[in-house]
Formats: C-alpha cells, sequence, structure tokens
C-alpha cells in the first residue's frame, strides 16, 4: 500500500491508494477563496466512503467559509487517510493467494494404489440426451489418491476424519528436500532430515528450520512436507519401490509437536511387495503407527511439492490446503491438496 498527495492546482489535491492492484482514491478540490470543498467519491460500503478512479462522478459542491474549508478539509483528508490505511491492510491480509500450486494427482481409472486396495472407478448412470442432465457413480477406497490418513486409520479409538477440526487441514508448512537421499525401496533416517534441515536457508526462524518446527500456539510450523520427487514415477511399477522413512523420524517429528506430515510417495512407510523377505518386512508400519498413534495426520501421493520451496529466498513463507471429504465415521480420504507461498511483511 502506498499513498500519493498530488497537486493540481491552488489548493486543490487528490489522496490515492494501490490495494492489491485496484486504484482508490478520495479527490477534493478546493477552489477559490472561499474554500469550495468538492468530493468526487461513490460509496462502495454503508461504512465506508470509497471510490475506484474508475467510477468517480461528479456530485454537487458544497460551500463553505474560507477558514472553516481549510479546517474541515484537513479533517476530513486525514480521515479518508486512515479508513484508507486501516483497509489496506484489511484487504492484504484478507484476498486469496495470487497463484495456487496444485498438489494433489487426478483420479483417474490408472491411478496407482495400495496393494489390496479397491482401484477407482466412475460410471455414467445418467446423460443429458436421455435425462437431461449427467451424474456419474465413484467407487473407490479411503486411501485412494492424494489423501489423508485419519488416527482411525490404525487405532480403533482414533479420531475419524469428521472429528477433526477445520483447521487441523489448513497452516504454514515446511518443505523438506530429500530427493538427494531417495533411493529404490531405500530407508531415510532422521539422521539424514537433521542435516536436510540444517541445510535449509530460506526459512525465516532465527534458529533454522529444525527450530521453526513446533506447535501452533507458540507460533511455529506444524506441518511438514517431504519432498522425495517420487511423484516423477506416478502411474509406473516404480512407484511402488518409493523410499521410506525410519520409525525415529516420526518419533521426534512427533516431540516436537509436528501434527502432520506429508510424503510425494505411494506411502512415508515402505510398501509391501510378494516378493519381499523377512528383512523387508521389518517394522513396515513404523510411521504410521507412532504418528497416527499421537494424533498426527498424515498425507500421502502428494505432487509438485518442489513448487513450493523457495529457492534462495528467506522472505517467504509456505502455506497449505489439505482439506479432505468430510465422510462421516471415516478412517481417511481422498485430498484435493493445494499451497502458495506468502511474502513475509518487512
Amino acid at each position: 500500500m502506498h499513498s500519493i498527495w498530488e497537486g493540481r492546482a491552488a489548493g486543490d489535491f487528490m489522496s490515492t491508494m494501490m490495494v492489491n492492484d485496484s486504484v482508490f482514491a478520495c479527490i477534493y478540490l478546493c477552489e477559490g477563496p472561499r474554500g469550495r470543498i468538492t468530493p468526487l467519491s461513490r460509496v462502495l460500503s454503508p461504512d465506508l466512503l470509497l471510490l475506484r478512479t474508475d467510477q468517480v462522478t461528479s456530485k454537487p459542491r458544497c460551500r463553505c467559509h474560507s477558514y472553516l474549508g481549510r479546517v474541515v478539509q484537513l479533517f476530513i483528508s486525514a480521515t479518508y487517510l486512515r479508513l484508507f490505511h486501516v483497509l489496506s491492510v484489511h484487504f492484504s491480509t484478507q484476498m486469496p493467494p495470487n497463484s495456487l500450486i496444485d498438489l494433489s494427482h487426478p483420479l483417474t481409472p490408472h491411478t496407482p494404489v495400495y496393494p489390496g486396495d479397491p482401484s477407482f472407478t466412475m460410471h455414467r448412470i445418467c446423460s443429458i440426451p436421455t435425462h437431461g442432465y449427467t451424474v456419474h457413480t465413484l467407487s473407490l477406497g479411503t486411501h485412494t489418491g492424494t489423501h489423508v490418513d485419519a488416527p482411525f486409520h490404525f487405532f480403533e479409538q482414533g479420531e475419524k476424519l469428521h472429528e477433526l477440526p477445520l483447521e487441523r487441514f489448513v497452516g504454514r508448512a515446511l518443505v523438506v528436500d530429500v530427493r538427494h537421499l531417495a533411493r529404490e525401496r531405500g530407508r531415510i533416517e532422521w539422521d539424514d532430515v537433521q542435516e536436510c534441515l540444517g541445510r535449509d536457508t530460506t526459512c525465516s526462524s532465527a534458529g533454522g528450520a529444525l527450530a521453526s518446527l513446533g506447535a501452533r500456539s507458540e507460533g511455529k510450523i506444524d506441518i511438514v512436507l517431504f519432498w522425495t520427487g517420487w511423484d516423477e514415477w506416478w502411474g509406473e511399477q516404480k512407484y511402488f519401490e518409493h523410499p521410506c522413512f525410519g520409525r525415529e523420524v516420526a518419533e521426534e517429528l512427533a516431540g516436537m509437536s509436528v501434527r502432520v506430515v506429508g510424503v510425494d510417495a505411494l506411502s512415508p512407510d515402505k510398501t509391501g511387495l510378494v516378493q519381499d523377505g523377512v528383512e523387508e518386512r521389518r517394522d513396515p508400519f513404523a510411521m504410521h503407527e507412532v504418528l497416527l498413534g499421537r494424533g498426527c495426520l498424515i498425507y500421502e501421493n502428494l505432487t509438485n511439492l518442489g513448487a513450493l520451496v523457495c529457492k534462495g529466498c528467506a522472505g517467504e513463507e509456505v502455506w497449505v490446503s489439505l482439506v479432505p471429504m468430510n465422510v462421516h465415521g471415516a478412517d481417511g480420504g481422498p485430498v484435493r491438496a493445494y499451497g502458495w507461498k506468502e511474502t513475509l511483511c518487512t
């Protein structure tokens, strides 16, 4: 927001304000020795006199004594500027982000699912030529495509999807780049994650990325998204051979009050395959057991996480919306996830 005072003629002035690429202005023309005041404005709300420069229309001029007119002129202009300032702050914080980043895979008949889960299907049951409208039936599992795991997924007494407050699904996020550690069927341990967090120079927190994690009530970030780059193999057999994370990763994150962990792979745990031996099946659901057991949420099959990374910029925050369908009693559900970056005020 900026204000501009521009002289027009003797005693004339105009104040303008730029709010999200729209120009707002309040114009007063004070002419002659009697100091006539002409406000050119349009009322955009019952409480605020505001006009856009492309909507200015002339109003009848108000005559008043010179001295009183100057006093009124200054009072009104100061009031308008104050209103403009308050309004500009409101608009800058309430307007939606300029660029949204889609973090979800589309659901199609070719959407990969965890072995044993039902595939996604969609069938038309009503058509426009026959019925005058179109309706489809959808068949899918609660963990199909980009989705969230609720605690009930692994724990009988865990929270179900409809029991989770809406604010749990939206907030600031930290994207951790672990692509250099992502190997087929490889395990990423906590020491590896710590090293990645230590190299992150884009975090605005004074103590770095690791210090920025914690409870939301303390002003910290409680959403961690691991960027493995494995979404590149979406739809191919290699997608099932994704990297996984060790139990200590879940324990450390949960211990820091992280409440959401997401990954751009089929699962943060190793996906069991038919050919797996005893060693491959060791501790198969460590991340799920620890995180869901602590009341955390897990997001799987995310994509485009790299677009959220603030490359070389410490003046931006990452925000995400990971809201699922509100399915009563569900252990999870599909998500249309998206994110955006916000510039920090200086």
